[in-house]
């Protein structure tokens, strides 16, 4: 086998071979393009029958439903005057007014009228109340030869009009017949909405009794009213909906979506044309035959490129081994990992030192995009250095993760830069790859001791808040920035008690509970600070008096709430008092600020501690320094 290779390639290389396997490609490739094109049209034209198929029936269905309640309205209108008796002669015109009232109420009814035995006109709520006896002279037969009070529906014309009638029995006291109630359908409703489907120029919908007699139709041309309806001489199926095909009078095919009306003996049929459901499907084959057009073109196109590209491959293959070797002879003699990408990114080398550095064969990536082996966190920012890449005299760097051979994680930092190519339309790149995991290890470790330094420098090692120095900075900057600005000054009452009776290991404990409390209650961007000992502070830039005392307040009802247990006679748990100061117009530092929560903190413990307090509350006389011996009292 080994020794047939060469001979393939040399065959495969010669123009003649060439050219056969070009012609080759271009009757495959124009034959699945033709098959297809075939293969969707009649895919399309079978789904777009079935679809239409499908909706006509679901359609129909609706439309039974909605045509059973007008028809069950105007029969429970027809059952009320048939159960109240006809009306006497002397009260003509009050039963005259009620049968307009129920036209006026029920917008499907053209008219309603109650007549006798003989067929003559009693009562109408027509202007003309007389109707045409031999009109209704088949009802008449019908009601008068059957005892029950069923709705009749029957199509009839009048004044040369087609119609629908409904119509219901007429009894004396003694079960002889008395006439009949007669109700005629307002067509136009029914046909306005009927029209307003987009069936077609030949589709329509019909309203036929279950004998297949028209009742009713949106488009009367294609079918004679009264008549036998297409569907009638085949016997329609016990379910409620259904379709049919039938032959058309013109050849074609009427695709018929019905259903039985649920409570009376109608059916709806909805049909479509061939010609009509296919007029899309046309139009789409003419699409799809252009752009097949188009396609067939494209591989022609393809075809010649392909010509020029064979006679180049020679050519191409000996520069490409003559890089190769070049490439190889510097790469085996480093260190590092040298590789070699084309302009999509491909690997086209890799030496042989990746086997020790990184744990993949050489061979492993050639082929594949070099992002293949790059953390997908990391592949924005070495495409962002890879754009920046723009002259072959500039050397970029980056640094980022791949995937050893063993799945571990390994940073490495890559040099590249730009290499002239046989290619005139771009440049190949050239890159050398070194490992830095331990390296990035030690910076990530030094890293995080700087950060954990700078974390102790600004934060009190027991209650995690930020320590003194870290508020003084913190209400410096935001003094300046804020015009508004307050500041709370916590202070834990009767502390030195608790810690003389539990012990300081139980202080902290609950100086550390209080902390979490006040690191909940500070509202960004606010800060909750240890003040000293047992006292805290709360900054609360952009924030008035009025919000800062209810964040106080809320604070201090928390800590109560937290059900400390303390030594106190007079107070069974801890209990805080804060001082709640503003920035004004007369505050001129922040130690301005600081001294009046101080001084409206120990009025608050004066006061009788487990309360809040406003500097702007306390008497101009308190505003002065607090003595010393109030201080110490003040506990």
């Amino acid at each position: 086998m080994p020794q047939h290779t060469p001979r393939m390639a040399r065959l495969l290389s010669r123009p003649v071979s060439a050219a056969i396997v070009i012609a080759l490609f271009v009757a495959a490739m124009s034959g699945a393009v033709i098959g297809l094109v075939a293969w969707k049209a009649a895919t399309a034209r079978q789904s777009e029958l079935a679809q239409r198929s499908a909706a006509n029936e679901n359609l129909a269905h609706s439309l039974a439903e909605q045509a059973s309640h007008a028809i069950q309205s105007v029969d429970v209108a027809m059952s009320n005057i048939a159960d109240t008796r006809p009306l006497q002669a002397a009260d003509s015109e009050r039963s005259r007014r009620r049968l307009s009232e129920i036209v006026e109420r029920l917008p499907q009814i053209h008219a309603i009228a109650i007549l006798d035995a003989d067929g003559k006109t009693g009562t109408s709520s027509l202007a003309d109340p007389v109707l045409p006896g031999d009109a209704l002279a088949s009802d008449l037969a019908y009601h008068r030869d059957r005892a029950d009070r069923a709705l009749h529906i029957f199509a009839l014309r009048l004044a040369g009009q087609s119609g629908v009638g409904l119509s219901k029995r007429l009894s004396h006291a003694d079960g002889s017949f008395a006439g009949v109630v007669v109700a005629i359908i307002n067509t136009e409703h029914f046909s306005a909405l009927y029209q307003s489907f987009q069936l077609g120029k030949r589709g329509s919908v019909s309203i036929l009794r279950a004998d297949g007699v028209v009742l009713m139709q949106s488009k009367p041309a294609l079918s004679a009213t009264a008549s036998r309806h297409d569907l009638a001489p085949q016997p329609l199926p016990a379910p409620f909906t259904g379709t049919r095909k039938v032959v058309a009078r013109d050849g074609g095919w009427r695709h018929y979506g019905y259903a039985h009306a649920p409570r009376y003996p109608i059916v709806v049929a909805v049909s479509q044309h061939d010609d009509d459901i296919l007029q899309g499907w046309r139009d789409g084959l003419r699409s799809d035959i252009a752009v097949a057009a188009l396609l067939l073109c494209c591989v022609v196109l393809l075809a010649a490129l392909l010509t020029s590209q064979f006679r180049l491959r020679l050519s191409i293959e000996r520069a490409l081994r003559e890089r190769e070797t070049r490439y190889r002879l510097l790469a085996d003699n480093i260190a590092d990992v040298v590789m070699l990408l084309d302009r999509d990114a491909k690997f086209l080398y890799v030496s042989p030192s990746s086997q020790a550095v990184l744990g993949i064969e050489p061979r492993r990536p050639l082929g594949r995009c070099c992002f293949d082996f790059i953390l997908p966190a990391d592949i924005r920012s070495v495409r962002r250095a890879a754009a920046r890449l723009t002259d072959a005299t500039e050397t970029r760097t980056a640094l980022f993760r791949i995937v050893r051979g063993d799945r571990a994680q390994a940073w490495v930092e890559v040099n590249f830069k730009l290499a002239a190519s046989g290619d005139p339309d771009g440049h190949e790149v050239v890159a050398v790859l070194r490992d830095v995991t331990e390296r990035h290890k030690m910076e990530d470790e030094l890293k995080a001791l700087n950060f954990r330094l700078a974390e102790l420098a600004t934060t009190d090692g027991l209650t995690e808040l930020a320590n003194r120095r870290s508020m003084d900075d913190f209400l410096r900057l935001h003094f300046a920035a804020q015009d508004q600005l307050s500041l709370l000054l916590i202070d834990v009452d009767h502390f030195k008690r608790f810690n003389d009776r539990f012990g300081h290991q139980a202080g902290d404990a609950c100086l550390t509970r209080i902390a979490k409390v006040l690191a909940e209650a500070a509202p960004a961007p606010g800060l909750a600070a240890r003040y000293g000992g047992e006292e805290f502070a709360i900054i609360l830039p952009g924030v008035a008096e009025p919000h800062a005392i209810r964040i106080a307040e809320a604070v201090r009802l928390t800590i109560a709430a937290l059900a400390i247990a303390h030594p106190n006679g007079a107070a069974t748990t801890v209990t805080v008092s804060i001082g709640i100061a503003s920035k004004t117009k007369a505050t001129a530092s922040e130690e301005d600020l600081v001294r009046a929560a101080d001084l409206a903190m120990y009025a608050a413990k004066r006061g009788g501690r487990n309360r809040s307090v406003a500097s702007s509350s306390l008497p101009d006389d308190e505003s002065g320094v607090v003595p010393l011996n109030r201080l110490i009292s003040a506990g």
